[in-house]
């Protein structure tokens, strides 16, 4: 059986990037979203870097706790496979600047389909680094998206740790359905905690993201009315075809209903290994 390596390695060449990145301007708005915007800044003691901060209207103290808390959990992620962050201060978090596109960016850009050979080595990639923080930092990432896994320099990197929890510090009932819709873990609408068995669950999607391209395309029907659970529920319409697509390639368990019954992310990278 093939050995996990003892920390996250650099992506191999497969990774490369479809085309050069745009570069940000100093002052740049980056993105803005409900409750915050990230800015390409020029910081007095961290230099260029992206500040994420709150907006005017959400700056509160349960949000302030939120932004220190994400900041904390993402600088304790010290591991080649996730990206820095230096500080924060009362509102705001301060991390390197990734000059590579999001994993959306990617395929967007693409002239044409990424290979298996590609697709592996950067799930494989993934699956290194969340094993390391699942049993080096037992730290649960909860939000893991094409949005939040960039390619820069050959490297795939995760971020964005805003609902990620220690297992000393698990979230409040009222904080389980949060995160992407599109990527929930099925054991949440169930009323259960979260845990690293839904990371496993949501690298499995991106596995099949990436795999099929009428699953990149999926649009949720309209949920306008429903209730919360509902439109989540709507929002998971796509992970039945994902399933099927990751049977083909052996790696459905990863997808199994039951979070009981998925690989560790240490076991879905061996499996990936074993059939690319």
């Amino acid at each position: 059986m093939d050995q996990l390596p003892a920390a996250p390695r650099a992506a191999t060449a497969e990774c490369a990037l479809a085309a050069a990145p745009v570069s940000a301007r100093t002052g740049e708005r980056l993105f803005r979203g409900n409750r915050t915007e990230i800015l390409l800044v020029d910081h007095p003691s961290y230099g260029s870097c992206v500040q994420k901060r709150l907006l005017a209207f959400c700056d509160v103290e349960t949000e302030r706790g939120r932004i220190k808390g994400e900041a904390t959990l993402q600088m304790r992620a010290r591991l080649p496979g996730v990206v820095p962050v230096f500080g924060h201060d009362s509102s705001s978090l301060y991390r390197s600047y990734v000059q590579g596109p999001t994993l959306v960016e990617w395929i967007m850009r693409a002239d044409k389909a990424p290979t298996l050979s590609q697709i592996a080595s950067i799930v494989c990639e993934l699956c290194a680094t969340v094993a390391a923080l699942h049993t080096e930092l037992a730290l649960v990432h909860r939000d893991i998206t094409p949005s939040n896994v960039y390619l820069e320099s050959n490297q795939v990197l995760l971020s964005d740790f805003g609902l990620a929890f220690s297992a000393c510090e698990p979230p409040r009932p009222s904080e389980f359905l949060q995160g992407s819709p599109r990527f929930l873990p099925p054991e949440l609408l169930a009323g259960q905690a979260p845990s690293s068995a839904g990371d496993v669950y949501q690298i499995a999607l991106l596995l099949a993201w990436l795999l099929k391209d009428t699953l990149r395309n999926f649009v949720p029907p309209s949920a306008r009315g429903l209730s919360v659970g509902e439109q989540w529920s709507r929002a998971r319409a796509w992970h039945e075809p994902a399933r099927q697509v990751l049977k083909a390639h052996g790696c459905d368990s990863a997808l199994d209903p039951d979070p009981r019954e998925r690989p560790s992310a240490r076991e879905l990278w061996v499996l990936i290994k074993s059939r690319s």
